[in-house]
């Protein structure tokens, strides 16, 4: 869970100064990303935002489609989403000096703000977005695209459940895969 959390700021083969647990979090989630961005749903999805946020329509379908999984989380976990983030954050807090600055600092704020858990309701997903909008230096409005998905809701939560059922398959899949290379 902890290389997982990591992927996006573990970059080429840093992923090898990581113990053993982590590095295959790490590879995990670089294959989630690449099933993720290959997927019919989630190219369906994007091109609600492509021609307003390009190059960023992945990463907002990645804020919104984490802010579907937090609304529809029993659905997919037989631990409630509030148990689930608190432990999530614990286990994260405790292993903070094995993440990259970056990461840690994010961490704060997560833990902070209860992302995880917030993500369920629209103004969560509103912060994220500002939040994202601030790192790429105000470049594109990315909380302006809370309003397509209002506006495409359904379309969205549709390709959402058709998408994270196949994602929970192949992540499993992978995960057997793992036991062979470590």
């Amino acid at each position: 869970m902890l290389g997982n959390f990591i992927g996006d700021f573990v970059k080429g083969h840093q992923w090898q100064n990581f113990p053993p647990g982590i590095q295959k979090g790490i590879l995990l989630h670089r294959r989630i990303d690449d099933f993720t961005d290959h997927h019919l749903q989630v190219r369906e999805a994007k091109k609600i935002f492509l021609s307003s946020y390009h190059p960023y329509s992945g990463v907002i379908i990645d804020v919104l489609f984490d802010g579907l999984l937090a609304k529809h989380f029993t659905e997919y976990s037989k631990t409630d989403l509030n148990t689930f983030t608190a432990k999530f954050y614990a286990m994260a807090k405790a292993a903070s000096s094995q993440l990259p600055e970056p990461a840690r600092h994010m961490l704060t704020y997560m833990a902070r703000d209860n992302w995880l858990f917030n993500y369920r309701e629209d103004k969560g997903l509103d912060f994220a977005l500002r939040g994202l909008t601030k790192r790429t230096g105000n470049l594109v409005p990315m909380y302006l695209a809370m309003k397509e998905y209002r506006a495409h809701y359904d379309l969205l939560e549709n390709c959402f459940r058709q998408f994270f059922p196949e994602l929970i398959t192949f992540t499993k899949k992978e995960l057997e895969n793992f036991t062979h290379d470590f």
